[in-house]
């Protein structure tokens, strides 16, 4: 939908098997979050804090995580196709693809 939602608070927002496909999240606070099967291929996610969110089964095919903080995220069975995680921050991420 490509809505521009960058640097705001979500911190440990539900949007579980949601429709976000192309939003701009640009340093948008996403700690705790739970995204589990969510659709967010091609979102921009640069620099946002992705620390311990949920990301399992996810669509981010396509998506830009360039210097994301994914400290400690489950990212099991994501479709990571094409994604950017230039300078992203994965220590302790959890991934199995």
């Amino acid at each position: 939908n490509g809505a521009n939602l960058m640097g705001i608070n979500l911190q440990g927002v539900d949007l579980r098997g949601e429709d976000l496909r192309g939003p701009i999240l640009i340093n948008t606070n996403l700690k705790g979050a739970n995204l589990s099967r969510a659709d967010l291929q091609g979102a921009v996610l640069n620099e946002a804090n992705l620390e311990e969110v949920d990301l399992r089964e996810a669509n981010l095919a396509g998506a830009s995580l360039s210097s994301a903080n994914l400290l400690c995220a489950e990212i099991d069975g994501a479709n990571l196709e094409g994604v950017t995680l230039v300078g992203a921050c994965l220590v302790g991420t959890h991934l199995s693809i």
